[in-house]
């Protein structure tokens, strides 16, 4: 059986929804009285929203001890750069910690804003520098020295990556977040961006049939020696704050 279709079919097995052991049939209620009239209940908050602006001018710059720490505590006017509000100038407050090699924020520079609600309502403040554009120049720099250097391998390895970031973002994060089992998900992740990385890095050969073989071994290995080592160490997925939140 070729590794497309055990890919397949461990994708498949996990698509399907597994009832929880012990689980006991649910039994109907028996008829309740009709609930009396009920308060309305209170307006959602709003979601956080995100976008990039551009830093106006800075209006504040100054050195507070918050919660023990020296920060920098910046009032900023920034103009919204994308997002419904678009065009809009607002002013908002960021702070960082204070130190050697700590950049202020000037004007002119690119930043993320994220608007929220609080108790006295909508809010405005700076979470980072917007970085997408140089990000992106890099990228376009590491793929043109890979066309260069490499010729049509060093594309299909791009092309293998960016297939691994798909498997990651596309099936590997969400089939966990809806509660199926993780170690299974990962496995057959992995096994999709082996299937096709390998192939698109080294072409089709036996060599790399046989190289993709030792991968395929390894991770069956390494997912049976995972599952002995949870059982023997008791590990229950709350060894830490994040972990419970994920639950």
């Amino acid at each position: 059986m070729s590794s497309a279709v055990v890919a397949a079919l461990l994708v498949t097995c996990l698509a399907v929804p597994r009832p929880a052991a012990g689980a006991v049939p649910a039994v109907p209620p028996a008829a309740a009285p009709a609930p009396g009239p009920r308060a309305p209940a209170p307006p959602a908050a709003a979601p956080d929203h995100y976008a990039w602006g551009r830093v106006l001018a800075v209006l504040a710059d100054e050195e507070r001890e918050l919660a023990g720490v020296r920060q920098v505590v910046q009032l900023l006017r920034v103009r919204v750069q994308s997002g419904p509000e678009r065009g809009r100038v607002v002013e908002v407050s960021h702070a960082a910690p204070a130190g050697v090699g700590v950049p202020r924020l000037q004007a002119g520079e690119a930043v993320v804003v994220v608007r929220t609600q609080d108790a006295t309502g909508l809010a405005y403040f700076v979470v980072d520098r917007f970085r997408l554009p140089p990000l992106l120049a890099v990228f376009g720099l590491f793929l043109a020295l890979a066309a260069l250097f490499a010729r049509t391998r060093g594309v299909t390895a791009v092309v293998g990556l960016g297939v691994t970031l798909l498997v990651l973002a596309g099936f590997i994060v969400p089939q966990i977040l809806a509660g199926r089992p993780p170690l299974l998900v990962s496995l057959a992740g992995a096994l999709l961006i082996a299937c096709t990385s390998i192939y698109l890095a080294h072409g089709v050969s036996r060599r790399t049939t046989v190289a993709l073989a030792g991968t395929l071994v390894t991770l069956a290995l390494a997912g049976g020696l995972a599952v002995v080592a949870v059982s023997l160490t008791r590990l229950f997925g709350l060894g830490s704050e994040e972990a419970l939140y994920l639950r």
